[in-house]
Parts: structure tokens; C-alpha cells; sequence
């Protein structure tokens, strides 16, 4: 991880599950890539903003999902240390 793993800052990055997102925007960009393709010639600001827009839903998305199954994390053992169970912030 990152020097940003370290206290508030680096829960709420925890929070967005920065490899799954990761994963995402990469599959995003070879969607894009090749569908803009099929169309003409592809956009680099394009692709941008839609890399931009993809890895915020995402990362939205997983902090939202790990909000919700909060109390579940917290009884078991692989996902106690998430921030929410963990108490490095709280759900409010």
C-alpha cells in the first residue's frame, strides 16, 4: 500500500478498495479503447473522463457496499480489520 495507508487518510482509501477499482478502470479502458475504435478515431480526453467518472462509481460503490455489511464484517475474522469493523471510522 501506499504512504497513504496510515490513519484517517489511509481508512477511507481502504475504504474504496483501491485494487478492485484498479481492476475496473482497466477493463473500462479496454472497452472504451475498443468500442471508440468501432466508431472512429478513440479520444484521450474522452477516455479520461470516463476513466475519471468509472473509478469514482466505483470507488462510491465500494465504500457504500462495505458500509452496508459493516456489522457482518465485523464477526468474521477476514474482514474485521476493514475500517468500519475496525472502528478506524465510523458509519455516520
Amino acid at each position: 500500500m501506499p504512504a497513504l495507508d496510515q490513519g484517517r487518510g489511509g481508512a477511507y482509501w481502504r475504504l474504496t478498495k483501491p485494487g478492485i477499482t484498479r481492476l475496473v478502470m482497466v477493463t473500462a479502458a479496454a472497452g472504451y479503447w475498443l468500442g471508440a475504435r468501432a466508431f472512429g478515431e478513440p479520444s484521450v480526453v474522452a477516455l479520461l473522463h470516463t476513466l475519471l467518472g468509472t473509478g469514482l462509481v466505483v470507488s462510491g460503490t465500494n465504500a457504500l457496499n462495505q458500509w452496508w455489511e459493516r456489522d457482518a464484517d465485523a464477526r468474521m475474522r477476514r474482514t474485521a480489520a476493514r475500517p468500519l469493523p475496525a472502528g478506524a471510522l465510523r458509519p455516520g
